[in-house]
């Protein structure tokens, strides 16, 4: 399956700025998804194949809204089939996935202070918290490209 867009739940404050993404939901060219959550732990991930939550006044804390966040967050997979959607775990906590094309190119999602980060390996390890992270299983239903 080819990852196809990258959507994200973020809130939007009375004063224009935005937080970084409590969800974000990947699509792909079969119609499946990916909705990858905030645990609410400051570090758990909650991955499964719901929808994003739908934008929503939140009163005076601001609007919850959705936005297209492909070309920030996954430009370069963008097309490119997926071979595996691995677990990243802390311990025996999931804190993120690893999106691994056939050639080799990884896309890394993580949760970090309730909210998700992203980029490559590289990116991942520079966090200083991630030296205990250990790739695990794959992730039923996205760990072969078709």
């Amino acid at each position: 399956m080819k990852l196809q867009s990258a959507f994200a739940n973020r809130l939007a404050f009375h004063d224009g700025t935005r937080s970084d993404p409590l969800a974000i939901q990947l699509n792909y060219d079969d119609g499946s998804r990916l909705l990858l959550r905030c645990g609410g732990d400051g570090a758990g991930l909650i991955v499964d194949d719901r929808a994003l939550d739908a934008s929503a006044d939140l009163g005076e804390y601001g609007r919850l809204v959705e936005e297209d966040v492909t070309q920030a967050i996954c430009s370069d997979m963008v097309g490119r089939d997926i071979a595996t959607v691995a677990t990243l775990k802390m311990g025996a906590v999931r804190v993120g996935v690893q999106l691994t094309a056939p050639t080799g190119e990884v896309l890394c999602i993580w949760n970090y202070g309730d909210a998700l980060h992203w980029g490559d390996a590289v990116a991942l390890a520079r966090c200083d918290w991630a030296a205990p992270l250990r790739l695990s299983c794959a992730i039923d239903g996205f760990s072969s490209a078709s």
